[in-house]
């Protein structure tokens, strides 16, 4: 048995080299490499989908609680009629 020290330039050539060894069938280890290959990049991506929603859902939820642009003219056109017709009603009183 050999003992190969891994790194990122021999790892390739070492991993192919010990499952073509070790696998009699070259078709079968065909279809077990891209399906293993294909099932890793889809669960990665799965992981920075729900990265990238978890991270929206948080800032969805903190804006959501602040008003936008529009319902803070509305309140304070509605505060100011409010008061606008209590004044009204007072100086007619008055009179």
């Amino acid at each position: 048995m050999r003992v190969y020290v891994l790194t990122m330039r021999t790892f390739p050539a070492v991993f192919l080299d010990q499952m073509k060894a070790a696998c009699e069938n070259s078709v079968i280890f065909g279809v077990f490499f891209w399906s293993w290959l294909i099932v890793g990049y889809f669960l990665l991506i799965n992981v920075f989908i729900c990265i990238i929603i978890d991270a929206y859902i948080i800032a969805k939820e903190q804006n959501d609680s602040k008003m936008g642009v529009h319902e803070e003219m509305a309140i304070i056109f509605n505060d100011w009629w409010k008061s606008f017709r209590c004044v009204c009603v007072c100086v007619c009183v008055c009179i």
